[in-house]
């Protein structure tokens, strides 16, 4: 089975769970900018429950721009403030030091193009995970695939509504004050489980 999807920087762990259901993974790479989906955000677990991470991006990413052209806005100091997010909800996760030298370049390292910097992250993760995936980009924009596919470029954003799936719990550093959270940025997974993080993916 393929697996079509859209670019997102430190996917949701249900993208994951997909992968490893998967024979291929397509990213789309001909789509047109898609405004509040997961293209240049992501969800972790901070002090006061689920917090978005979003990328500022240069103007003109809403005039059909491809995904491919949309740029990453360095004006603000957005990076720098990013990881300081990232270190002030994960600094205590078991696995943070673990990992933390592998995640902070893309939050020192300026990208021009945003796809770029989706595109290396999902890289670095698949490294990190220890998982075999099939990735290739799309050749050309395909408004409908085959029934047998599976096309998650609409369906898997912030809105998407997941009380349907079963995901596994781990332990989350503030499970006790908000309960669990599914289904938020693979950092969650990683930092939180470390090495296990591939076994929480595989769908019973």
């Amino acid at each position: 089975m393929k697996l079509i999807a859209a670019t997102s920087p430190f996917p949701p762990i249900l993208f994951f769970m997909q992968c490893l259901e998967s024979d291929e993974i397509i990213i789309e790479k001909y789509e047109h900018y898609q405004k509040g989906a997961y293209r240049n955000r992501f969800m972790i677990a901070a002090a006061n429950g689920e917090q978005r991470i979003t990328i500022p991006l240069k103007k003109g990413k809403n005039e059909q721009k491809r995904i491919t052209e949309v740029e990453i806005s360095y004006e603000e100091d957005w990076n720098r403030q990013a990881w300081q997010t990232i270190v002030s909800a994960y600094g205590r996760a078991p696995y943070f030091e673990h990992y933390a030298d592998h995640i902070q370049p893309f939050f020192t390292t300026e990208y021009t193009s945003l796809w770029a910097w989706n595109n290396d992250i999902l890289k670095k993760i698949i490294q990190l995970l220890k998982v075999d995936l099939n990735v290739s980009d799309s050749s050309a924009y395909q408004k409908i695939y085959e029934v047998e596919d599976n096309d998650i470029r609409q369906t898997l954003r912030p809105n998407f509504d997941v009380s349907a799936i079963k995901f596994k719990k781990y332990a989350q550093l503030f499970e006790d004050k908000h309960g669990f959270m599914a289904n938020l940025s693979i950092l969650d997974l990683l930092f939180c489980t470390g090495p296990r993080a591939k076994d929480y993916l595989k769908i019973e």
